[in-house]
């Protein structure tokens, strides 16, 4: 009862995090790229959507003061045992927000139009089910890595994902209904939506 109770508080921490990012972000961004260090939304770098992606071949991870954003960039194919490297991550990144890039430069290219897929591969982010994705059922499927899939408000998924589930630990596949409004974070470097 105690672990169940103790996986209980880490699934309200995790959807507590996605949600809190996922206020609301009206001012557009602006494309650039940053070294590794420290900055802060609103004075470093303006807020809005971005796509971010390691540049010159470098790794490393991006992460947030707020918990909200924890990846490790780099090339998911390199030759080096592991399946977590994420070749980009998108999000919306809210003002006063710290943000850090340890071990890597990244080019943040602004996001300036959204359009809701039915079907399709996303890349590891955060989506909002209207404005990216439209509602309806879905089965999503791990294309490439592993990782969490994990969403908040209006509905509820928190699973490890992967494309081997030989050792146990993922499933390669989800079955799920997507509301408007209900935000989606993937950790996983590719994943597949069809529409069902």
């Amino acid at each position: 009862m105690m672990k169940l109770r103790q996986l209980f508080l880490i699934v309200l921490a995790v959807g507590a995090a996605v949600f809190g990012m996922m206020t609301a972000v009206n001012a557009a961004g602006k494309t650039t790229d940053l070294t590794a260090g420290d900055y802060t939304v609103g004075t470093d770098i303006k807020p809005g959507r971005y796509i971010v992606t390691p540049t010159n071949g470098t790794s490393g991870n991006f992460t947030s003061s707020t918990g909200d954003i924890n990846v490790v960039l780099g090339d998911p194919n390199a030759d080096m045992g592991t399946d977590m490297y994420v070749s980009s991550y998108t999000l919306d990144l809210k003002k006063k927000v710290n943000i850090s890039l340890s071990g890597v430069t990244a080019h943040f290219e602004a996001v300036t139009k959204r359009k809701p897929i039915k079907s399709g591969d996303l890349h590891a982010g955060v989506y909002k089910v209207g404005k990216d994705i439209k509602p309806g059922k879905y089965k999503i499927t791990a294309v490439q890595g592993s990782g969490n899939l994990v969403s908040t408000k209006k509905g509820f998924i928190n699973e490890m994902m992967g494309t081997d589930s030989q050792d146990g630990m993922y499933v390669q596949s989800y079955n799920t209904k997507l509301r408007k409004g209900q935000v989606i974070m993937t950790t996983l470097e590719l994943i597949k939506l069809e529409r069902r």
